[in-house]
């Protein structure tokens, strides 16, 4: 898609795009996948989890996470492009990954009793390990090939992976069990 495409659908001059999106293609995908983030991680959701509700919460994340990159696979898709051609966006979004991340963490080792227990870059580190396995595999699933014949059954699926990912980091924390 390119940026001219852009302006003829958006009916408004080249000259609007480049107005305010700078660096043309490269711009607009940035805002737009900010926004695509915020929709996947609210970070309040995040914080207001407990130990009851965790599995519903995680059905719940693992939904919006492949409803949202289903919805937006041709924006993703250009993200991933530009990120290949352009160091500068690679960063960028590397440094939003991560400040993302470190949000959470300190939230959620703040917020909550089981987190308080474990280092913070602990948190992080796991944070990192699930978001970039959540990723991966929902690029293959709705990409490359199906993992799974629907997306339910894939959700299911990414859904057990977080309660594994749980349950290993509860081992690696004997406290936690309590």
């Amino acid at each position: 898609m390119s940026t001219n495409h852009i302006a003829d659908v958006a009916k408004i001059s080249i000259g609007t795009i480049y107005r305010y999106f700078p660096q043309g293609k490269v711009s607009i995908i940035k805002m737009y996948f900010d926004t695509v983030q915020n929709d996947i991680f609210n970070i309040e959701n995040f914080t207001q989890t407990n130990i009851q509700n965790i599995q519903d919460f995680f059905k719940s994340f693992t939904s919006q996470f492949v409803r949202v990159h289903r919805e937006n696979l041709l924006y993703i898709t250009a993200y991933e492009q530009a990120m290949l051609e352009n160091r500068e966006v690679f960063e960028g979004y590397k440094e939003k990954v991560l400040a993302f991340i470190d949000d959470v963490a300190l939230k959620l080792h703040q917020s909550d009793p089981m987190f308080s227990q474990m280092p913070v870059e602990s948190v992080k580190a796991d944070l990192l390990v699930i978001y970039n396995v959540f990723n991966a595999l929902t690029r293959q699933h709705l990409v490359i090939m199906p993992l799974f014949p629907t997306d339910e059954e894939f959700i299911d699926f990414l859904t057990k992976l977080l309660i594994f990912f749980m349950r290993e980091t509860i081992e690696r924390y004997p406290l936690l069990k309590k």
